[in-house]
């Protein structure tokens, strides 16, 4: 089992990347999550398969759709887990902010002075 310690560095890190992500997505309007990507690729294949086929193009949405809540669902498991395992929530969720503030804070520090 890991330490208390190795527990707060996942979720500050797992905050900062969550707040690097969104900090991205303020400057430039783009998503740029890995999951955000994959979505938009398999868009772009059921407007492929929407153009072939338009009766086919109903079913490839839904698979998209369960895609985006399976991946939410993994991730908001995945944090609570971490709080479980940490035994204070209250702490796990003010370390997530404290990351996801400092990723945040990075980007739009270097979109100021850069």
């Amino acid at each position: 089992m890991p330490s208390k310690q190795e527990i707060l560095y996942a979720i500050i890190t797992t905050g900062f990347i969550a707040g690097l992500f969104f900090g991205i997505y303020l400057v430039m309007g783009m998503d740029v999550r890995p999951e955000s990507l994959i979505i938009q690729s398999l868009d772009l294949v059921c407007e492929a398969v929407e153009d072939l086929n338009p009766d086919n193009s109903t079913g490839c949405r839904l698979y998209i759709l369960w895609f985006s809540v399976i991946v939410v669902i993994v991730g908001i498991v995945e944090l609570i887990s971490y709080f479980v395992q940490l035994g204070n929530w209250i702490l796990g969720v003010v370390v997530y902010a404290i990351g996801f503030i400092i990723g945040l804070l990075m980007v739009l520090y270097a979109m100021v002075f850069s």
